[in-house]
């Protein structure tokens, strides 16, 4: 290496560090919640850039000759030859293959932060690193993406155009594919501005979680950024307030994000580091790979490792795609729990400088007992076995018909599909038939994963599922959807007590509700109650808290803070109270509280205060939970609260919960607590259809006069401030509705009876002595019975 190579290096490691003290900055701004990208676009952010010849030299200097085009003999007859253009070399070089010019987290061995899934409490654990010179960086707090409703199919496709814009296909694999959706609006890579760099691009797609997709762009900074959107377009959504952008996150650095098939982990890389991060819990794993600019002191792993791909292997291990201490290329398998050990790698080309032909290597998927790993080079393309039975390297046989001049190749992860690109025509074939050309002027293409394919939260816009419980006494209760139940958890009662679900709701994953026990009967003594929480995927149901006495939790729910709030009643006292429970340890918030709403995303609080018995004015606060935001407004209704919150925060549903069962529509954030206009006065126990139209019933029972008085459902759009639709007709039920994801809805029907009062005087009433009906109410206003029973809607 001459001197001036060695003084761009020496410049180049200049710039990464900068860079990577950005990312530790970021980090921690993400673990604070400081900044959303509602607020600030990545691009407004002071970044260092590499200069063009200033990476060109990390890149020489991290890889020796080459880091991403190894070398590799052509003269073997069986690889597959095409001519590439150099002009296509070269601009793959820039853009083809960012993995090898990023650095993930700037942490140096395994750290595991560790949020409680019961979220009473936080740990963080870090581990020795398997190398004894290794630099240890506490990893940031996890700062989770919020739920969302984008709702993937198997049969779905998503790629990027050469434009750089992302669209999802959906049935693209099925007989009857659908119109296609933008996803990500990004600018036209191939437009090189006067001065700067060009913009960046989405170079992979993990899939969703929790309705919410996953991807990274590249390549500013170096270390790349890991997004999630939570609805098509939302990237380019900036009319949320000032602090807020559920829709839209920057979740972390790094790039490559892939999602375990079927599981719960995203795998993010960099040519430094490998993270792991449990979406559920929030825990995370991160180790350094390999020395940073010849750095030993920076080893976290032993031999050293330079990650170019990495991908899940069929039995669930993780496959480091890099180049070895001694640059070979190896791909690596490291179990999913510490990536630090290696279990097996197996060589798939030499270093070998005098060879002619660049060549770069990726991951392309697996099949059911293979890892496939794709060779791109000026002979063509070809494709690797890697065998989990021996973890031997072989030419890979496929049912498949790959093009050699592909430039791209991807296959499933059930190995039923492949997908390849030449000249930006993308090509599909399925097993057993043949390929067809799908689309041209595409760059790339992925199958995403899809760990939950609908939203779960209850009450957000775009969800389907909604829980039940027994009406008067049980503490069993059943998650919905559209289908029937979908999981059934007892949350349990002591033996000589008489349990009532008092509230439930579902957060993220996660199921919260409060317990009421009591003595005999419903109506007999409180004696006690709980705080439990229980998640969909496990049978398993945690107590946050327990308390003897006459005392209620009225309800409770996880923040995006990591503490656990829950309003509790003292049935013999002067009144309510907010408590917070955190690290096991339970504080007073505040006293004579009225009722309390957590969005559920956990993001916001809203809370409120007042004394009916002497006429004061409620009051109602609102905090954010994550950048501190906060407001107080007054009401005259003297014992309103907050009901629903929309999912994109604008707006909140207040019940009176007075004689008059009215609700209202607020702007939280404003400086008045009265009713937007065109949604006054409603009836309570209304949802969000979706961010603009609310769900509310017309159907009441006679204030003084018992009479049931049938009715429909009327949807109202806050921006028009009129009714829109009404469904229904003759409806009478329990007061709660359920919004659910396709514009349908849910509630509990009650029959009604004529009562006979005399001198020709008749009404209706509710027949309490008959089971009510739990419905559904499509968007056309069919009802359809899902269940008969004693049932309450939560």
């Amino acid at each position: 290496m001459d001197d001036r190579i060695r003084s761009l290096a020496r410049e180049a490691r200049a710039e990464v560090e900068r860079s990577l003290d950005l990312d530790r900055e970021l980090a921690d701004t993400l673990a604070r919640g400081e900044t959303r990208i509602g607020d600030v676009s990545e691009r407004d952010v002071p970044r260092p850039r590499l200069a063009p010849w200033v990476a060109a030299a990390a890149v020489v200097v991290t890889f020796g000759v080459a880091a991403l085009w190894l070398t590799r003999d052509s003269s073997d007859d069986s690889v597959l030859t095409v001519d590439v253009p150099s002009t296509e070399l070269a601009a793959t070089v820039t853009t083809a293959e960012p993995q090898a010019t990023s650095t993930a987290l700037p942490v140096a061995t395994a750290v595991s932060t560790s949020p409680s899934t019961s979220a009473v409490s936080e740990t963080t654990t870090t581990n020795a690193a398997t190398a004894a010179t290794a630099t240890t960086v506490d990893s940031p707090a996890i700062v989770l993406p919020t739920p969302g409703r984008i709702d993937l199919s198997p049969s779905d496709l998503i790629a990027r155009e050469t434009d750089g814009d992302v669209w999802w296909f959906p049935g693209a694999l099925s007989t009857e594919p659908g119109e296609p959706v933008l996803m990500i609006d990004r600018e036209d890579p191939r437009i090189v501005p006067e001065e700067g760099e060009p913009p960046n691009v989405v170079d992979e797609v993990a899939g969703t979680f929790d309705g919410a997709l996953i991807y990274s762009d590249c390549c500013e900074p170096v270390s790349g950024n890991v997004y999630a959107i939570g609805e098509p377009g939302a990237e380019i959504d900036r009319s949320l307030p000032t602090g807020r952008s559920d829709r839209f996150q920057l979740w972390g650095v790094g790039t490559n994000p892939k999602l375990e098939p079927g599981g719960t982990t995203v795998l993010t890389q960099s040519w430094v580091s490998v993270a792991l991060t449990d979406m559920r819990t929030g825990d995370r794993q991160v180790v350094s790979t390999n020395r940073m600019f010849g750095e030993p002191e920076l080893d976290a792993v032993d031999p050293p490792f330079e990650v170019v791909d990495t991908g899940w292997t069929p039995t669930g291990t993780v496959a480091l795609l890099g180049r070895s201490d001694t640059g070979s290329m190896v791909l690596s398998e490291r179990p999913s729990d510490d990536v630090r050990v290696e279990l097996r790698r197996t060589e798939l080309a030499a270093d070998d400088v005098a060879t002619q032909g660049f060549s770069w290597f990726d991951i392309v998927g697996t099949t059911a007992t293979e890892v496939l790993v794709a060779e791109y080079s000026t002979d063509g393309v070809e494709v690797f076995a890697v065998d989990m039975a021996d973890w031997a390297v072989r030419e890979a046989v496929l049912p498949f018909d790959v093009a050699v001049a592909s430039d791209f190749v991807r296959v499933s992860a059930d190995g039923s599909t492949a997908a390849w690109i030449v000249d930006g025509v993308a090509f599909l074939q399925r097993v057993g038939e043949a390929p067809v050309e799908w689309r041209a002027d595409i760059a790339e293409i992925w199958f995403p994963s899809i760990e939950s394919s609908r939203p779960i939260d209850d009450a957000v816009a775009g969800t389907d599922r909604f829980i039940t419980a027994p009406a008067e006494s049980g503490a069993v209760i059943d998650l919905r959807d559209a289908d029937g139940v979908v999981a059934t958890r007892d949350l349990g009662c002591p033996e000589d007590r008489l349990c009532s679900v008092e509230s439930a709701r579902l957060m993220g994953s996660t199921i919260w509700a409060t317990i009421v026990e009591r003595e005999g009967s419903v109506s007999g003594t409180v004696t006690g109650t709980r705080v439990v929480s229980a998640s969909q995927a496990g049978t398993d149901v945690t107590v946050h808290l327990a308390l003897t006495g006459p005392t209620i939790a009225r309800s409770a729910g996880l923040g995006a803070d990591g503490v656990l709030y829950v309003q509790l009643n003292d049935v013999l006292g002067p009144g309510s109270s907010l408590v917070a429970v955190e690290d096991g340890e339970t504080r007073e918030l505040s006293t004579g509280v009225s009722s309390m709403r957590l969005s559920d995303d956990g993001r916001l609080l809203a809370v409120s205060s007042a004394t009916p018995s002497e006429g004061a004015r409620a009051r109602l606060e609102f905090d954010d939970l994550v950048d501190g935001r906060t407001n107080e407004i007054q009401t005259d209704y003297v014992n309103a609260g907050p009901a629903v919150w929309s999912s994109d925060g604008r707006h909140l549903i207040v019940a009176e919960n007075w004689e008059d069962g009215a609700a209202w529509v607020i702007d939280p954030w404003s400086d008045s607590a009265d009713p937007i206009l065109g949604t006054d006065r409603f009836l309570d126990g209304a949802c969000f259809v979706d961010d603009d139209v609310i769900a509310h019933r017309t159907w009441n029972i006679g204030y003084g006069q018992g009479d049931a008085q049938p009715g429909v459902v009327r949807l109202t759009s806050i921006a028009a401030g009129a009714t829109v639709a009404e469904l229904g007709t003759d409806l009478f039920g329990e007061y709660e509705l359920a919004c659910l994801g396709d514009g349908a809805l849910s509630f509990v029907r009650r029959p009604v009876v004529e009562v006979e009062f005399g001198a020709g005087f008749s009404q209706l009433e509710p027949d309490d002595d008959e089971p009510g009906e739990l419905v559904r109410v499509d968007s056309e206003g069919t009802v359809t019975v899902m269940a008969t029973g004693d049932l309450r809607l939560f």
